[in-house]
């Protein structure tokens, strides 16, 4: 996966844990890497929104989840690459692909009023 990122032009840096760290537009992501050989892709921004405007995106959308932090008032956007079974490094890389280039920028389209800012 840490190659596949770098091919993609960025500089993921791995943990203790095999997760890796990478940025894009000024936004931190995050790869982090599951027992059972899923992975799960995660962004984190902050701005003035609502959990009504959170729930509406969720309710609309098919590729990621996204929550409001209880602890930090943060907004995590989520999609998990589940390859269990078997599964081409093509299509990580298209999921990748589509939640950097799609979903995040979807995310904050649809919930943050104005004043948006980005974590990290």
């Amino acid at each position: 996966v840490k190659e596949a990122l770098a091919d993609m032009g960025f500089e993921p840096t791995e943990n203790d844990e095999g997760d890796l760290t990478f940025a894009k537009d000024e936004i931190i992501y995050n790869f982090l890497r599951f027992d059972e050989g899923d992975f799960m892709i995660q962004a984190e921004l902050t701005g003035n929104t609502t959990v009504e405007a959170i729930n509406d995106w969720n309710a609309a959308s098919r590729f990621g989840r996204a929550y409001l932090s209880p602890e930090d008032n943060s907004v995590y956007v989520e999609l998990d690459i589940n390859i269990q079974g078997g599964g081409t490094w093509e299509n990580v890389v298209n999921h990748i692909t589509r939640f950097l280039e799609e979903t995040v920028p979807d995310v904050q389209n649809a919930v943050f009023d104005q004043g948006m800012r980005r974590a990290g």
